[in-house]
């Protein structure tokens, strides 16, 4: 009968360098400490597009577009007229109090 050799678990350092070689071959993450790294979740494909199709584009009347729509009736830009006075107030602060851009 033949006697048998013991046989030895491989070292840590030589199971990693395995562990480190099989994962550049098979083009898989490295990760010897098991951080939650998030490769998982990058890896998969994105799905924005599909999301993006799916709920209809939303459609913004500005009175520009409702004046050509309706050309008889007249429509007033609450958002064009503020901007308008702050720039119209900014005009004639002094000079003191003006912003400046750095």
């Amino acid at each position: 009968m033949p006697t048998k050799i013991p046989t030895y678990a491989p070292s840590w350092h030589r199971m990693a360098t395995l562990n480190k070689e099989r994962c550049i071959i098979f083009n898989q993450i490295h990760n010897p400490t098991a951080l939650r790294l998030g490769n998982k979740i990058l890896r998969m494909r994105l799905r924005a597009n599909e999301i993006k199709d799916y709920y209809p584009p939303k459609f913004q009347f500005t009175p520009r577009l409702m004046s050509r729509l309706f050309p008889g009736f007249s429509y007033e830009d609450e958002d064009r007229m503020w901007k308008e006075d702050m720039i119209e107030a900014y005009v004639f602060l002094p000079k003191d109090r003006k912003l400046t851009c750095a």
